[in-house]
């Protein structure tokens, strides 16, 4: 065998199903933990940890027990990760979404079991006739498993983040629907996963071994609000059922340790996971095992079968643990409005030229001549200022004003200059605001040689994001907003299914990159997300300062 150099790790040449699940070997100069000091190691051990047991005391219809199948559709993904992939193994990846899959999917079918698909967006978009087949039944769920089945232990922040933010998004084009649960490649969790899966809106994680119930992960001590379903590498089919390997056991051999452990689960009455791949466990010999245990299973009465998005919803609910708590509100490093919160480099923005013309299929809300599509908030007539044929100027103590019309998802453009000579400091310096949906708002303030708090400054996402630049043009200039915004997506009942995200370009520079918010923005107060319409209007805010907007138009993404 050879040793395989990946950057700061070392891998070792296995079978490709092996290696699949091969976790990185520690960096040589790493300092051995009998040189820790225990300072050092509660820090590590406690980043990712096991809290409090999430097992309800039933499960739904009075069930014994819950049984969560799980099929990790890596197909090619396992040979493409690391860059050198050979014909064979790709063939061998292949042969997952082409045969595989349809045999899994007729014995879950047979037997009217739920099941779970965590699947690496590469994988479905080089196999797309997976997702019809999967969707077929309406009774499984779409994890996301990464984008190309990569070892996040091996990836900076950046890059993990990059790659995962990627994958939901892709999944959600694909599918139609975002996903709400993770699985990490290879179960090879880094430093940031984490992290990221709370900034993303994870509600549930499925990587984790540290019991046979379902938990609640704490970070750093603290609670998370998301839910842990755990594996267990017995009971994955990767490591038994590789020919090559040193450890392989007939399909029938393992089918009987699956069995035995579901026995056990049965008897404490608790949850068992599954977690097989339709490379591995869909051949002849292998779908044995799993059709012999799905009948063993289902010879015991009191059995729930579900996926684990249902399974992750129903422990929440029983144990009242409420929705994922948002870094920011469990200690975050930046408590909101934090005057030591790093403020976004100053540059330069290139000369526009402006107005911008409104592409063909706008919806222009001002064009400098009247203020007939807005309103005030009990909708009389727009009490601002109007300078005919120019812009829009802000009453003070007039109160805020707000389109006419509502909308959710748009691409907005939006120009402004703040009163010249300037007035005042800080936050009392040409302080305005574009609220998105009257409830999210993209800061205007005077922020050319004026210092105020990061995530106060314009172009901030107020109280939550600060721009990545300050690219703030001189008072009395007209600058401008590019905003493509997505709402908040919720489902019947008022549960939030996915945040809402924007991006902001200030002048014609990026500031603000698809970012998922935390909620309506407000002073001072974290609130949380709470159902509303689809389509709200679009208002601007009366801070009490001579700020003029000209050149209102957006495109209806949703029409």
């Amino acid at each position: 065998m050879r040793s395989l150099a990946r950057g700061r790790f070392a891998l070792i040449t296995l079978p490709s199903l092996m290696l699949a699940q091969a976790q990185p070997a520690p960096p040589l100069t790493v300092k051995p933990g009998w040189k820790w000091t225990m300072d050092s190691v509660n820090s590590v051990v406690n980043a990712v940890r096991a809290g409090r047991s999430l097992q309800p005391a039933k499960w739904p219809g009075g069930a014994r027990v819950a049984v969560l199948f799980s099929f990790d559709a890596d197909n090619e993904t396992v040979s493409l990760r690391f860059g050198e992939p050979t014909v064979g193994a790709l063939s061998q990846g292949q042969y997952g979404g082409r045969v595989g899959l349809r045999r899994i999917l007729d014995v879950l079918d047979k037997n009217q079991v739920p099941a779970t698909f965590f699947i690496p967006s590469v994988s479905l978009a080089l196999t797309p006739e997976m997702l019809p087949m999967i969707k077929k039944s309406g009774r499984h769920e779409i994890g996301v498993h990464g984008w190309i089945h990569e070892m996040n232990s091996t990836l900076t922040d950046s890059a993990e983040r990059a790659l995962l933010d990627r994958a939901i998004g892709e999944l959600t084009r694909m599918t139609g629907e975002r996903p709400v649960g993770y699985r990490a490649p290879s179960w090879n969790f880094s430093p940031n996963t984490l992290s990221i899966l709370r900034d993303l809106g994870m509600r549930y994680e499925s990587s984790l071994m540290a019991d046979d119930r379902p938990y609640e992960i704490l970070q750093d001590g603290r609670p998370t609000g998301l839910v842990e379903l755990p594996v267990e590498w017995i009971l994955d089919d990767a490591p038994l059922f590789d020919p090559r390997g040193n450890s392989y056991s007939s399909p029938r051999d393992v089918a009987r340790v699956w069995m035995d452990e579901f026995d056990k689960a049965y008897a404490e009455g608790t949850m068992i996971v599954f977690t097989m791949h339709p490379h591995i466990s869909g051949h002849r010999s292998r779908i044995i095992a799993l059709e012999e245990l799905i009948a063993h299973i289902k010879a015991k009465p009191g059995v729930w079968f579900a996926t684990h998005r249902d399974a992750a919803e129903y422990v929440r609910r029983e144990a009242k643990l409420g929705e994922p708590v948002l870094r920011t509100q469990s200690g975050g490093q930046w408590p909101q409005h934090s005057t030591d919160r790093p403020r976004p480099p100053i540059v330069k923005p290139a000369a526009q030229r402006l107005p911008v013309p409104p592409p063909a299929d706008a919806v222009v809300l001002f064009d400098g001549h009247d203020l007939s599509k807005w309103q005030d908030s009990k909708g009389g007539p727009a009490p601002w200022h109007l300078v005919p044929g120019l812009a829009m100027e802000v009453k003070p103590g007039s109160g805020d004003i707000q389109t006419r019309a509502g909308f959710g998802d748009v691409e907005l453009h939006v120009e402004w200059a703040t009163p010249d000579p300037p007035k005042g400091t800080d936050q009392d310096r040409g302080n305005s605001g574009v609220f998105l949906m009257t409830k999210y708002e993209i800061q205007v303030l005077d922020s050319y040689a004026n210092v105020t708090y990061a995530d106060g400054q314009a172009a901030a996402i107020y109280g939550q994001f600060p721009p990545l630049l300050n690219v703030s043009r001189p008072p009395g200039e007209w600058q401008t907003y590019d905003i493509v915004f997505h709402r908040p997506r919720f489902d019947a009942a008022g549960k939030l299914l996915r945040p809402a995200r924007a991006t902001v370009r200030h002048n014609g520079v990026l500031v603000q990159d698809d970012i998922a918010l935390l909620g309506p923005t407000t002073h001072m107060v974290r609130t949380p997300y709470s159902a509303h319409a689809d389509r709200l209007p679009i208002g601007l805010q009366d801070h009490g300062h001579l700020v003029r907007f000209r050149n209102i138009w957006l495109r209806d993404l949703e029409r």
